[in-house]
């Protein structure tokens, strides 16, 4: 329910809870380091880059069974 930092996990999916139909499509969100993905229509850092990244805040995104966005190599803080 939390990511490493403590905040809360974001999660969507194309259908709603409860739905009769099952989902095709999900995101699990983390806020990362500073726990700011605020902003955007959804509740999400505005512009996601994608793919590596170097620095803690940026937001970690996983959808449909791989990584969108991820940490890789030296971080910085």
């Amino acid at each position: 329910l939390k990511d490493g930092w403590g905040n809360p996990l974001k999660f969507m999916a194309d259908t709603s809870f409860g739905s009769t139909v099952p989902a095709q499509a999900y995101l699990i969100w983390s806020a990362a380091k500073d726990g700011n993905s605020a902003g955007g229509t959804v509740g999400f850092e505005t512009g996601p880059n994608g793919g590596a990244t170097t620095a803690f805040n940026n937001d970690i995104i996983y959808g449909n069974g791989s990584f969108l966005q991820y940490p890789e190599g030296v971080q910085s803080q």
